[in-house]
């Protein structure tokens, strides 16, 4: 599943269509974005990140089209780079409608000024939630839908890449190891079980925080994949046998 991911970023990289990246939280939606950016031929330009679930409506404007004469909004602090668009379904319809626009006129206006601005920005936007689902509730709109999903990439997510969760655990744990200046611990037949019988709701992301606490406890003489597991409180659905 990565290895047809990994193709879409290279040949999509290269081109300025506007992608959209779905997968649940914790999948490395950024990461995908931050890699298509440096493979593309703006690398050397800007790449601003947006969370848009903490926009509101009143310092929309300020924050993304900027003040004249004051403060630079984010479209020209991206100027002839990517704009990274993260959590589009949190927007609210009235910055929806807004931010269509200046995504199909490339241009925005910024608060002041009577006189429209071109920008120069690709749009590379992610998503959890299904936009499928939010459109046909009234939540999302359908026409902003369209312009930001010229490509689409969908990220798996962890439980269904069983065979990866050993390699990319060990993966961390060497990192974490090296990070700490200590040796990686060793995983065992119970803790690789453990592993492997466990959903992963919070994906490679929980994955990563549990392989730095068993490094972290290993280098204190002890710990266990089970005991990293319980003290993540990010997990959510945690095995009734490790809690």
């Amino acid at each position: 599943q990565l290895q047809t991911v990994r193709e879409q970023i290279i040949d999509f990289s290269s081109t300025p269509a506007p992608v959209l990246i779905s997968g649940e939280t914790g999948t490395g939606k950024e990461l995908v974005a931050r890699a298509i950016h440096d493979l593309s031929d703006r690398a050397d330009q800007p790449f601003i990140a947006m969370n848009c679930a903490t926009f509101e409506a009143s310092s929309f404007e300020r924050m993304v089209f900027g003040v004249q004469n004051e403060s630079l909004g984010t479209f020209m602090q991206a100027e002839g780079g990517t704009l990274f668009l993260d959590e589009v379904a949190s927007l609210n319809p009235d910055i929806q409608a807004k931010l269509l626009r200046a995504i199909e006129h490339r241009e925005i206006t910024p608060i002041g000024s009577d006189k429209p601005q071109s920008v120069d920005v690709r749009i590379v936007s992610a998503s959890n939630e299904n936009l499928d689902d939010a459109i046909a509730a009234g939540r999302f709109r359908e026409d902003l839908y369209y312009r930001l999903s010229t490509v689409v990439i969908d990220l798996p997510n962890l439980r269904s890449r069983k065979d990866d969760i050993v390699l990319l655990m060990q993966h961390f744990l060497s990192h974490y190891a090296t990070l700490y200046e200590t040796a990686a611990p060793e995983l065992d037949a119970e803790e690789i079980a453990t592993l492997l019988a466990h959903d992963w709701p919070g994906n490679v992301r929980v994955l990563r925080n549990v392989a730095e606490r068993r490094v972290l406890s290993a280098r204190r003489g002890g710990g266990s994949i089970g005991a990293s597991m319980r003290l993540d409180n990010e997990m959510g659905n945690v095995p009734e046998t490790l809690r």
